[in-house]
């Protein structure tokens, strides 16, 4: 899907360079997903993030404010998956 994507943005990338892409990046299961949106002790780590990409975003003239990570992140869906065996069982499925 990476491949494609870039294909259609122009980029042409080697097989080599996006294993590297995706080296780079974590992967969460759906347990470490939970965690980091797990707004109990108030700020999430992925309010964080976002908060931050949007800062730099306000900073750089994207939007003119930087919106609250509330208004468009919820863990309502990985609640709901986490609660049902059967999609729990296939959301931790690594094949």
């Amino acid at each position: 899907m990476m491949k494609k994507f870039y294909d259609q943005g122009g980029v042409t990338i080697s097989e080599a360079a996006m294993n590297k892409e995706f080296d780079t990046r974590p992967v969460f299961d759906l347990a470490q997903q939970l965690k980091i949106m797990n707004r109990g002790g108030g700020t999430s780590e992925v309010d964080k993030w976002l908060t931050g990409i949007a800062e730099f975003m306000k900073a750089n003239g994207t939007f003119p404010e930087a919106p609250s990570t509330r208004s468009f992140v919820t863990d309502e869906y990985l609640r709901m998956v986490d609660s049902d065996p059967k999609l729990k069982a296939f959301a931790n499925n690594a094949n």
